[in-house]
């Protein structure tokens, strides 16, 4: 007689345990003790829990698994939102595997067609910047979460930060503080959250009759090193520098502040740096960051809670969660009146 499929769920249930710690035991993974491995292994061979279907889901077929696919997991951001991401899956059942993208559209689409090939349960999408892949996603037979991002040509369960509010927020605190020429320093051209915090950082310019300079306006990638590149052209080819800088995460920042203070531009006494996510290694060093808090604790969590809930009712309404943003203020700004004017070092003379 053909045994019926039961799920992880199930056993956990009449067991009295976490989904997680089945997982764990019929996985034959750390964490569990011998005793209650054994226990839970009988239990599941007695109620039908089919030999290799430790990661199945037993109403759906899938596999217990979901992929989460970002851009570079070296930025401690995505780290923090896999760790809290992770934990809520392992809360209900699910085992999560992370694909690094390094940024790449082609890379983003391979992994997607990956994780569907496999029969995972679905995807978190935390990078995703173009319209093609909307169209690609709208194409796949798995439920798609994304975390920090939209678009147009995609319809689904997001949870993000009110990017637009936190650009209004971070430039409102420099303009506050004095500031009238403030430079912006932008993420992917196609990413939809550095886009809202630019458009943030317009509306606040414009509210107060400021005028953004276009020499001051940077395209950048999100990453350190881009950020100490781009702040390398930017102070020596720049007559005169903005006082005050946004710029799009955390990490860039990071480079960017590094480039200023190798060539002599003091932070914040020359110039004061606001930027976004609110890592954990913002509060240190010698110009702890200024930041806006993007809750990545409660994002993760949320964006796992929409993906198990999503599997278990698949026609549900979709939803979108959007976080408000929280001003962390730290040391890296100053009012301008206490801005030290900068000078730019001269280029040593060419000898005949």
């Amino acid at each position: 007689m053909k045994k019926k499929k039961v799920s992880i769920t199930q056993v956990a249930q009449e067991l009295e345990i976490s989904a997680s710690t089945v997982s764990r035991a019929l996985n034959d993974l750390p964490g569990v003790s011998e005793e209650l491995r054994s226990k839970i292994k009988s239990y599941a061979q007695s109620i039908g829990y089919l030999p290799g279907t430790a990661t199945k889901n037993g109403s759906t077929g899938k596999q217990n698994i979901i992929g989460m696919i970002l851009g570079d997991i070296r930025n401690p951001f995505y780290a923090d939102l896999v760790f809290a991401v992770q934990r809520q899956l392992d809360e209900n059942g699910y085992l999560l595997t992370v694909f690094n993208s390094r940024y790449s559209e082609q890379e983003e689409l391979r992994y997607m067609h990956l994780a569907e090939r496999f029969n995972f349960a679905g995807i978190i999408q935390v990078t995703v910047t173009t319209e093609r892949m909307g169209e690609a996603m709208r194409k796949l037979s798995i439920p798609v979460v994304m975390v920090n991002r939209m678009l147009d040509s995609f319809e689904t369960d997001v949870v993000l930060l009110d990017n637009y509010e936190a650009g209004y927020i971070a430039t409102r605190h420099l303009i506050e503080r004095g500031h009238s020429r403030i430079g912006f320093l932008l993420g992917q051209q196609n990413s939809s959250s550095s886009g809202l915090r630019f458009k943030g950082f317009q509306q606040a310019m414009a509210n107060y009759n400021l005028t953004i300079e276009e020499s001051d306006i940077l395209q950048g990638d999100l990453t350190m090193g881009t950020a100490y590149e781009l702040a390398k052209t930017f102070i020596h080819r720049q007559e005169e520098l903005p006082t005050a800088m946004v710029i799009s995460n955390d990490i860039a920042a990071h480079g960017f502040m590094s480039c200023c203070l190798e060539a002599g531009l003091e932070i914040p006494q020359m110039m004061s740096v606001v930027s976004f996510d609110n890592i954990r290694f913002s509060s240190a060093g010698t110009a702890p960051l200024t930041t806006i808090d993007a809750h990545v604790d409660d994002m993760g969590r949320i964006a796992a809670d929409l993906m198990v809930d999503r599997i278990r009712r698949p026609n549900k309404d979709t939803d979108r969660i959007v976080l408000s943003p929280r001003l962390v203020e730290r040391k890296s700004t100053i009012p301008y009146r206490e801005t030290k004017r900068w000078q730019k070092p001269e280029r040593p003379k060419e000898h005949s």
